[in-house]
C-alpha cells in the first residue's frame, strides 16, 4: 500500500511513517514545492496523510479511491467526517479523534531497555485516557482477566492494576519491558 504524507518534523508523524515502513508499505514524501496534485496523480498513494486542508472535497469527489487521514494537533476547527480518519497528533484528543500517542514517537521512546520490573503481558500507558469512558473500562477489565496487566501514567485509572505515573524518561524501558503496549482512549 502507497501511502503519502507532507513532509515533516514532528516525531509522532516520522515515527508513524517509519512503522508503516517497516510493515512493508511505501512511503511517500510530498515536498512543500511540489503540488499535491501532482504527487497523486503521478504516484497514486492509496492514503494520503494530511494536516488541515481545504482541498479535501476535491479530491474526495475527483479521487474517490484515495483515503484521506487527518493529522492534526488542532481539534477545535476540525470537521473529521470530511476524513477517513482522523488522528489527533498532540496531546488534546477529543472523543471523535484517534490519539496517536507514545508508540508512534520513537525517537523519544525508542531504545528502551528490557526491565524486569516492567515486565508484563500487556501494558497500558494512560496519559491519553478517556478514564470516564465507559468502553475504555470495559476493555480494561476484559484484558486483566485474561493478560497480565500493568497499567502506568499521569491519569489515575480505577484498576489495581494501575501503578501510577513514571517519569517520562522510563516509559520508553516500560514500553521494552512489555510483550505489547495498548493505547486505548
Amino acid at each position: 500500500m502507497k501511502f503519502c504524507s507532507y513532509e515533516s518534523n514532528n516525531p509522532k508523524i516520522t515515527g508513524l511513517l517509519r512503522g508503516l515502513n517497516a510493515l512493508g508499505h511505501e512511503i511517500l514524501i510530498k515536498r512543500a514545492n511540489v503540488p499535491l496534485f501532482d504527487i497523486i496523480h503521478d504516484m497514486g498513494p492509496d492514503v494520503l496523510l494530511l494536516p488541515i486542508n481545504g482541498e479535501v472535497e476535491y479530491i474526495k469527489k475527483e479521487y474517490p479511491n484515495i483515503k484521506l487521514v487527518l493529522l492534526s494537533d488542532n481539534t477545535t476547527t476540525v470537521n473529521t467526517e470530511d476524513y477517513d480518519l482522523s488522528i489527533d497528533i498532540g496531546t488534546n484528543a477529543t472523543h471523535d479523534m484517534l490519539h496517536l500517542g507514545h508508540l508512534a514517537d520513537d525517537i523519544i521512546y525508542g531504545g528502551g531497555v528490557h526491565n524486569p520490573m516492567y515486565a508484563t503481558e500487556v501494558l497500558v500507558l494512560s496519559d491519553y485516557l478517556n478514564i470516564g469512558d465507559k468502553y475504555v473500562t470495559h476493555i480494561l477489565n476484559t484484558l486483566v482477566k485474561e493478560r497480565q496487566l500493568k497499567i502506568y501514567g499521569s491519569r489515575q485509572v480505577p484498576l489495581p492494576h494501575y501503578l501510577g505515573a513514571l517519569p517520562p524518561t522510563e516509559y520508553k524501558h516500560a514500553i521494552a519491558s512489555a510483550k505489547c503496549c495498548l493505547s486505548v482512549g
